[in-house]
């Protein structure tokens, strides 16, 4: 188990059985200045990715483990970003589900006819993810604002609402240096790539608890995967 203040990785894994949902609520944490990541015990209850879920699985973490950790990367899911907020912990939002899902709205309806419009909202993003001048920053957020007015998509318009009112929470790795913050919950998505490997070459499994007893070997048997941080030195 890493040493010192810690930060997470958190992602969920969502799987179907006989009509019935079941989730897996994925736990890595690393140290700040390591670039691996431990993963913890899993944990699993029936139904979506909620709020309560993420609030049980964060529960199972020893007092230990739990008052070190000082900062966490996610998608973005309501139930971990109230954790983040209830704890005080430094809040990173994943860039990568945040650019696909525009890429997702940008690829229907008028956006999808005018392929300019899509590629300008996806530049003005990166600006306020990636730059430090803060006068280009404001002026991307307001054309930004201008754009949403002019969009007819629902979802495209929650999309830009969400990151204009939280754009900050995209930002923590440039105000947090100190923290070599990932910009992504990939280490997590990695281990839920090889979990559904394994789910592949096993041919499924027949019940819940032995898919659970399955995952659970799993990350005993990995114990850790590769999380670099953003400008983390080699």
């Amino acid at each position: 188990m890493p040493e010192g203040p810690l930060i997470v990785i958190a992602d969920g894994l969502i799987e179907f059985f006989k009509e019935k949902n079941y989730t897996v609520y994925i736990i890595l944490v690393r140290s700040i200045s390591d670039s691996k990541a431990f993963i913890l015990p899993p944990y699993m209850r029936e139904g979506g990715e909620v709020v309560l879920g993420w609030r049980e699985a964060f529960e199972q973490i020893p007092d230990d483990v739990f008052n070190r950790i000082e900062a966490l990367a996610c998608d973005g899911h309501g139930g971990l970003i109230r954790l983040a907020k209830s704890n005080q912990w430094i809040l990173q939002r994943c860039h990568f589900h945040l650019l696909s899902r525009i890429a997702h709205c940008a690829s229907f309806g008028s956006l999808n006819k005018n392929g300019g419009m899509g590629l300008r909202i996806r530049r003005l993003v990166e600006v306020v993810l990636y730059q430090k001048d803060s006068k280009g920053i404001l002026l991307a957020l307001e054309a930004l604002k201008k754009i949403k007015i002019t969009i007819s998509s629902p979802s495209f318009k929650t999309v830009i609402s969400g990151f204009l009112q939280h754009y900050e929470d995209f930002r923590a790795y440039l105000n947090y240096p100190q923290y070599f913050l990932p910009t992504t919950s990939n280490s997590a998505e990695f281990l839920n790539a090889r979990i559904r490997d394994l789910q592949y070459r096993a041919r499924g499994f027949r019940t819940p608890q032995s898919l659970f007893t399955w995952i659970t070997g799993l990350c005993k048997y990995r114990k850790s995967v590769t999380c670099r941080g953003k400008n983390q030195p080699n």
